[in-house]
């Protein structure tokens, strides 16, 4: 893993499809690229890690979409004394 929970980290302006297999197959992540978002949460299951964000928790049926490290240009903010309760703070 790259990152940590709390992390704020910027989404690839461009990212390619075929590298990540059934991942943002309808393009409806698209809006996030190049934008900041904070991690939340970090799923090691199914070939994971994959990134779980605050900012997009609302999207994908309520569960937020699932991101990885290839999606991620780079570390904006490193995690800092946050309010634990804002996130998931166990690695699912």
């Amino acid at each position: 893993m790259n990152y940590v929970v709390g992390d704020r980290v910027r989404i690839c302006g461009v990212w390619y499809p075929e590298a990540i297999p059934m991942v943002n197959e309808e393009g409806l992540m698209d809006h996030w690229q190049d934008q900041t978002m904070t991690i939340r949460a970090i799923d090691v299951s199914y070939g994971g890690p994959w990134y779980r964000m605050v900012e997009d928790g609302e999207e994908n049926g309520g569960e937020g979409w699932y991101w990885k490290d290839s999606m991620i240009d780079c570390l904006e903010e490193q995690e800092s004394d946050f309010d634990g309760d804002e996130f998931e703070s166990a690695i699912l």
